[in-house]
């Protein structure tokens, strides 16, 4: 599955705003412009569509997604998809959407007020409704042209019901909606990453894998295991980054697990007493303990990662996240401010890493930094647009007014990341200079 497009809007002071995926995306302005809550804002739809009722009535009522500014005040939250997946076969491209109306002082909110599916066998033709939630419809296969009904509560997703209903042809679309997947790579302090860590805990998924894990050396000891030829991708990319490498090693630590404390739940009551009791546990003693050791031509002996530098740190979590996107079916990456700790000539080999590494996944990254718009295509980069009304709003460089753009940079001895940082923090004069470059 290829995630193609995103749109989010009416999430904090976030505007509609529309994404074309490609393999690396760089969303740029000025600071506290609005970059981190496009992020979250997107991390907050993938969920709503994995919560549960009671999850999704919550969402709706959290009053710091809700817009403040007036211009946004009292719209809808807004969330849609588009992918291609070439084993739905007629129905191989799909767009999915939805809207709820943020909780209110009326009464009228915490609702789901739309939802739709729409699907296409080619790009060239029109998107076919399949779901129209406004009209309480649905279409169970593209050979009938009949809707049938289906009811729904305010807090309940049509494609929980869909997915229930035996016998229809859209099984799969709604399926891979459910499936859709997003992770954030939004952790700034890393040494706990790579220490030894022999606690893991077992909430029904495989947290070892998540982008926020606390044992990236037992991620990669399981990547090892499940895909060997990505594990040596990711190997061989450090060496790339980091020619003073001379090895990299995985080394594993059994533990006597005999000798280790035994743990007991402790419940305790309304009353404030603590009551011992026996119950289940959410985390266990792992069998083996991971380190990745580095031998490095600048160091007298192997060093344990730990050690390494923060940014060295960084880097090698990054390519490990985008390794674990490609064999773990995540759609989207997000990464926030991807330079921190960063070297600056550092960022083009890291992007250029990342591109080879991505295959059907996107990292969609943040940031502040003029560098990074120098080593992405000009179509992979979203320009935060000022405004004065406290809006944060995305758009791309128009593809016929790059050219001029990177004359005039030119004539001015600067690059197109200077410049447009220039136009971003100027004043009215130069937002609407930068106005002209942009797509409407």
């Amino acid at each position: 599955m290829n995630l193609k497009r995103i749109t989010i809007g009416n999430f904090k002071n976030l505007a509609e705003t529309t994404i074309e995926l490609d393999k690396i995306i760089a969303i740029v302005s000025t600071n506290n412009y609005g970059k981190s809550n496009l992020l979250e804002g997107i991390r907050f739809g993938f969920d709503f569509i994995c919560a549960s009722q009671k999850q999704r009535f919550n969402m709706m009522c959290w009053t710091r997604g809700i817009p403040l500014t007036p211009q946004l005040a009292g719209k809808d939250f807004l969330f849609a998809a588009e992918f291609d997946d070439p084993e739905l076969g007629e129905y191989r491209f799909v767009r999915y959407s939805f809207k709820f109306a943020w909780v209110n002082d009326s009464d009228t909110g915490a609702t789901i007020t739309d939802e739709n599916i729409e699907m296409r066998n080619s790009e060239s033709v029109r998107y076919t409704a399949f779901l129209k939630r406004d009209k309480g419809q649905y279409r169970a296969s593209k050979s009938k042209t009949g809707f049938r009904k289906i009811t729904l509560a305010k807090d309940l997703l049509a494609i929980d019901v869909l997915s229930a209903i035996d016998n229809i042809d859209i099984s799969n679309v709604v399926a891979d909606i459910k499936k859709l997947s997003y992770r954030m790579c939004d952790t700034l302090e890393l040494d706990q990453s790579f220490k030894f860590n022999p606690i893991e805990f077992d909430f029904g998924t495989n947290t070892a894998l998540s982008f926020d894990d606390d044992d990236i050396p037992q991620a990669l000891s399981l990547l090892q295991k499940d895909h060997p030829e990505q594990y040596e991708q990711f190997i061989e990319t450090i060496y790339d980054l980091f020619p003073e490498f001379n090895k990299i090693e995985l080394k594993s630590y059994s533990l006597n697990l005999e000798k280790m404390p035994q743990f007991q739940a402790v419940v305790v009551s309304s009353e404030g007493s603590e009551k011992p009791e026996k119950a289940e546990i959410p985390y266990h003693i792992k069998d083996e303990l991971f380190r990745l050791i580095i031998h490095s031509s600048y160091l007298n002996q192997p060093i344990s990662m730990e050690y390494m530098s923060t940014g060295t740190k960084r880097l090698i979590w990054l390519i490990a996240n985008a390794v674990f996107g490609n064999c773990y079916g995540t759609n989207l990456i997000g990464v926030d401010e991807i330079e921190t700790s960063i070297h600056p000539k550092m960022i083009r080999s890291l992007l250029e890493s990342l591109s080879n590494i991505l295959k059907n996944a996107t990292m969609m990254v943040t940031s502040h930094s003029p560098y990074l718009i120098q080593y992405l295509k000009t179509e992979s980069i979203y320009i935060g647009v000022p405004n004065n009304n406290g809006i944060a709003c995305f758009k791309k460089l128009h593809k016929s007014k790059v050219k001029n753009l990177i004359n005039i940079t030119r004539d001015l001895e600067s690059s197109v990341g200077e410049y447009l940082f220039e136009l971003m923090a100027g004043d009215d004069d130069s937002a609407e200079i930068l106005s002209v470059y942009l797509e409407d």
